[in-house]
């Protein structure tokens, strides 16, 4: 999370359940979801892709799951 703040987003993140230092995958969507809904400027979010290599099954579905509600929620235009 320090590193996003301190540079900004990746083109590209690809995330195991334990990311170390005592943080996981779960909490850093969560914080980035956070970050974009209080309105802070997430330059590039819409454009992201995650990747998830998560050797359990639930785990992996879980995180692509609220992932993808979140695009498709708050990122995709509908109105086209």
């Amino acid at each position: 999370m320090q590193h996003i703040s301190t540079y900004g987003l990746p083109l590209k993140m690809s995330l195991d359940h334990d990311l170390g230092d005592g943080i996981d995958a779960p909490v850093l969507l969560h914080w980035l979801v956070d970050r974009y809904l209080d309105g802070e400027p997430m330059q590039g979010l819409s454009e992201m892709e995650i990747h998830v290599h998560s050797a359990n099954p639930v785990g992996h579905a879980n995180l692509m799951w609220f992932w993808k509600n979140f695009t498709f929620r708050c990122l995709v235009d509908h109105t086209k």
